[in-house]
């Protein structure tokens, strides 16, 4: 019997695995944070598209109804929540959609014609003009909705996102960052 001195060189030395598992975990650790913040961005860009939505749908309801309809926004238990209604039902009686968890309403920055109760109130008239009751609009307020990263996510205080309601009868924008102050 004839004894094999074949030596095997299939595969990859354990130095040669080492190497590229210290390359790919500082790769990671490189990436992973500004992974972090684009997902969190993604969250308040679909947060945005959500009011805008729910504000354009609230507002051709009063059109097609001939009703006042109302947006409704509060904050409750850390989470900001919405609710298309009749302005005539109590907010308390409406079914809420809740945001991401990491979103917040910038209350700062919000600003609307009505307000009251911890609710922010954005009502449309049978035309689907937004209401402005006391012609706020008239003198430099314009109403808007801005919403921003809570701040255990961190890195970024300039992360917001916004519309704007420009004219009386609901033209509205959209606006990021520093262009929501």
């Amino acid at each position: 019997m004839k004894k094999d001195n074949f030596k095997s060189t299939a595969g990859f030395s354990l130095v040669e695995i080492l190497i590229v598992a210290t390359l790919t975990a500082v790769a990671l650790a490189v990436v992973m944070p500004n992974m972090t913040t684009f997902v969190y961005r993604q969250r308040l860009n679909t947060a945005n598209r959500e009011i805008y939505q729910a504000l354009r749908s609230t507002q051709a309801e009063a059109y097609r109804r001939k009703e006042t309809w109302q947006l409704s926004l509060r904050n409750s238990s850390g989470l900001l929540q919405w609710a298309k209604h009749h302005d005539s039902e109590p907010v308390n009686n409406v079914a809420w959609h809740k945001f991401e968890q990491n979103v917040r309403l910038d209350e700062t920055n919000t600003r609307t014609v009505e307000s009251g109760g911890g609710v922010w109130k954005f009502r449309f008239d049978h035309n689907g003009h937004l209401l402005d009751p006391n012609n706020q609009m008239q003198s430099s307020i314009v109403p808007q909705v801005t919403l921003r990263l809570s701040s255990n996510v961190g890195d970024d205080n300039f992360a917001r996102r916004c519309v704007f309601i420009e004219t009386i009868i609901g033209a509205m924008r959209v606006e990021k960052d520093q262009n929501c102050r």
